[in-house]
């Protein structure tokens, strides 16, 4: 591990950046891949199972329980909800039995209670997990995210071509709010270290396009699945909060501890991250190699 020490400094963007007035600060919410992944198979395993149920349980616990206050918003559901071939006229349908009342439905349950909502799909042929991807139906699944309403969509880049990957870091930040840049987090504190890690090797690389409406994605909290201590679970959201973030849950909301929950709803360190200014103050690493320890606040 290694001793960082995370210094503000004044940084105005001076590259050209998808300015649509959307994601102006770190999105906040929850998405379901990290730990319901695929998880289809509801009757053999019901406590991982990506359905209907699952997805306005968390709507309300979001409602209920503190965190849209906190600003948590968006509810996120990742692959494997369409169903494996497409209707008739080419549209995307969400899996019958899972998602008896459609992404309509869903969608009107998030808004109703001041949320959004967002959905997934890949750019080749199928998803990561083999479902149906949006290649060569760019137009007619855009239609179809309207028709629904959705807030936030997630477009992964699996099985694409060589050549689709050799794009600088500037044409992303033109297209799009937020990105990936390394590896799925696991649920394990060596996966947290191992994030931590990359971006200090890559920060002076890409925090010139970082800021209001663009950010750098490390990936979702593991808060909530027993994979952290009280001290690890601290230095994940801290760092998080001071580069600025995406914090984005994924696991069963009930599983989320009183100490986690204390974390996430900590509104003095959410702000770290999210009360920016237009001159967006970012953090800047020094991390010295002699170390062997990695420590952040208290």
């Amino acid at each position: 591990m290694y001793l960082c020490l995370f210094l503000f400094i004044v940084y105005l963007c001076g590259v050209n950046l998808l300015n649509n007035g959307l994601a102006q600060k770190p999105p906040m919410g929850w998405m379901s891949w990290g730990y319901y992944m695929c998880g289809v198979d509801c009757k053999r395993n019901p406590h991982k199972c990506l359905n209907e149920e699952l997805i306005l349980s968390v709507v309300d616990s979001f409602y209920d329980e503190g965190y849209q206050e906190a600003g948590y918003e968006y509810i996120i559901i990742d692959d494997c909800w369409s169903e494996r071939i497409r209707d008739k006229n080419g549209r995307l349908v969400p899996d019958r039995t899972r998602f008896p009342r459609g992404m309509k439905f869903i969608a009107d349950y998030i808004h109703a209670r001041g949320l959004k909502f967002g959905l997934y799909t890949n750019v080749a042929d199928t998803t990561c997990m083999g479902y149906p991807g949006s290649r060569d139906h760019f137009a007619i699944d855009a239609k179809q995210f309207a028709q629904w309403e959705i807030d936030y969509l997630k477009v992964d880049g699996c099985f694409v071509s060589e050549e689709y990957l050799n794009i600088d870091y500037k044409s992303v930040a033109e297209y799009c709010n937020m990105w990936r840049n390394y590896h799925d987090v696991a649920t394990s504190w060596e996966a947290v270290k191992a994030i931590i890690t990359h971006y200090q090797g890559v920060y002076n690389d890409i925090n010139g396009y970082h800021g209001p409406g663009h950010w750098n994605d490390p990936d979702m909290l593991i808060f909530g699945t027993n994979s952290l201590s009280e001290s690890q679970s601290r230095v994940q959201i801290s760092v998080y909060s001071m580069l600025a973030a995406p914090l984005l849950l994924s696991c069963d909301m009930k599983n989320i501890n009183d100490y986690e929950k204390q974390m996430l709803l900590n509104l003095d360190l959410i702000a770290i991250g999210v009360l920016l200014d237009p001159y967006y103050r970012r953090p800047y690493a020094v991390c010295p190699q002699a170390y062997t320890d990695f420590r952040i606040g208290g």
